[in-house]
């Protein structure tokens, strides 16, 4: 994690610049021994919260990509999944559909009476990469 983070660190960030970093509290993200770079400022998102990190909705569209298949080697399975993310890249839609929780799509959403975030079906990865 440490190397993740210092090779975030020296790409992006600039003189004068604060980095905010939202991260799940997946356990690999959470290490006794971290050092956070100056000017990165790290905020754990709450548990339990998936309309807050809508890139997780992609992740079954990359695992289906390579589930019940023979992979050879690394560069087998880096041409599969770049296959896949060229697709994703390809198709706004498809991504929009995966991760438009209602309150990324619609800022002018009644928080009092607006739609249940978990009423929107999900689509299903074969139907649209």
């Amino acid at each position: 994690m440490q190397i993740a983070l210092d090779s975030f660190a020296k790409e992006y960030l600039q003189e004068n610049k604060i980095i905010v970093m939202l991260w799940d509290q997946a356990g690999f993200h959470q290490t006794a021994n971290l050092d956070i770079p100056d000017g990165v400022e790290i905020f754990p998102l709450p548990p339990y919260t998936p309309e807050l990190q809508p890139a997780e909705r992609l992740w079954p569209c990359l695992r289906e990509a390579i589930a019940n298949r023979w992979i050879k080697s690394l560069d087998q399975l880096e041409a599969v999944l770049c296959n896949r993310i060229k697709k994703l890249i390809e198709s706004p839609s498809t991504i929009q559909k995966l991760t438009g929780f209602k309150w990324i799509l619609s800022p002018s959403l009644d928080v009092k009476g607006g739609e249940n975030m978990y009423q929107k079906a999900e689509q299903k990865c074969t139907t649209c990469c």
